[in-house]
């Protein structure tokens, strides 16, 4: 049925009840599916850590869209488009279902704003997306030195470790 309307070829004949009683009527029949009247999006979290940009593997959000019919009922729909404030901030794919970085961003943002769009309706979240400032690696001892009569099993030199 989707948004066309169906109806029997001729009038049927009813009985109408209301406030004033009963009644005797002819008439047609309309049916239509129940039409969304509001969106909600939700996330498994409110903000991603960048690792991506220190080892490579993605880090994702879970993104869930919830269609509100006009019968009260509430159902899990796919977003027909999204898009992310501001550009590149966070990726998504091409479902609309993930949001994801991958070591690609520029920066850390405090907000991005993760808009989701089913039929007329759009909705936004939120996530903060958080990045490492830097990473500094340091030795206790810069030289290591090998360690006098000290081999292997396969007869090479040992040495410090820190």
């Amino acid at each position: 049925i989707g948004n066309k309307y169906a109806s029997p070829a001729s009038p049927l004949q009813s009985l109408v009840a209301d406030r004033l009683g009963y009644q005797q009527t002819t008439g047609y029949v309309w049916v239509s599916e129940p039409h969304t009247v509001a969106l909600t999006a939700s996330t498994n979290t409110s903000s991603l850590v960048n690792t991506a940009v220190l080892d490579g593997r993605n880090v994702h959000a879970q993104l869930t869209l919830r269609a509100w019919k006009d019968d009260g009922s509430v159902r899990t729909v796919t977003a027909q488009n999204c898009s992310v404030q501001p550009p590149g901030a966070v990726q998504l794919n091409t479902a609309c279902t993930v949001a994801y970085v991958d070591g690609s961003e520029p920066r850390a943002t405090s907000t991005a704003t993760v808009q989701l769009c089913y039929q007329s309706l759009c909705v936004n979240t939120h996530l903060r997306i958080w990045m490492p400032a830097s990473v500094a690696l340091t030795a206790d001892d810069p030289t290591l030195n090998a360690i006098n009569g000290w081999r292997s099993l396969n007869c090479s030199q040992l040495y410090q470790q820190t």
